[in-house]
């Protein structure tokens, strides 16, 4: 998952600002590596601060702190990089959805970055993720005419989706005949 925040100085002055964010993922989404962060290429302004270690989206959310921006449009843009995984034993379609329903405190892979310091705002994004199991199912097995123990066996192997997003699998089956 990879997505980016833009800070922009409308004002004609230049001013600071602290940058938050806050994951909100719902349940059953758990973060596998990362986040990391990286200021942008983008930007139109020039990273004055350092980022702020430690960073993780949850206990702590800050990214930059008092970071200078000139005024007159121009922009601070990071880019946050992060893998999560989906726990189908947990998670659900509301879950991964990305419309919050109260009792829900996230859904999908929500998240609010949220100025403060000389600078107020705030903004949330989030993508729907796939949620694909698996169910096998054998039919009992059938004698082939005129072949005595042989048997035709048909096997049946269900993919579904109930998440919010398309997804792909990798199916691979194994015969363990004893």
């Amino acid at each position: 998952l990879t997505y980016t925040i833009t800070v922009t100085n409308l004002g004609s002055a230049s001013g600071t600002y602290n940058l938050d964010d806050q994951f909100q993922f719902g349940t059953g989404v758990s973060v596998v590596s990362g986040p990391n962060v990286a200021y942008s290429g983008a930007s139109t302004d020039g990273l004055q601060t350092a980022l702020v270690a430690g960073f993780n989206g949850a206990a702590s959310t800050r990214i930059v702190t008092n970071e200078p921006i000139a005024g007159g449009g121009l922009t601070d843009v990071f880019t946050i990089t992060v893998r999560v995984a989906v726990n189908p034993a947990t998670a659900t379609a509301g879950s991964l959805d990305c419309n919050l329903v109260a009792p829900e405190t996230g859904t999908g892979t929500r998240n609010t970055a949220t100025l403060s310091g000389n600078a107020t705002g705030s903004s949330t994004a989030c993508q729907p993720l796939p949620l694909i199991t698996i169910a096998k199912s054998e039919a009992v097995p059938t004698p082939v005419a005129g072949q005595p123990n042989n048997y035709n066996v048909v096997y049946t192997i269900t993919a579904t989706n109930i998440g919010a997003a398309s997804g792909t699998y990798n199916l691979d089956d194994s015969f363990q005949f004893g």
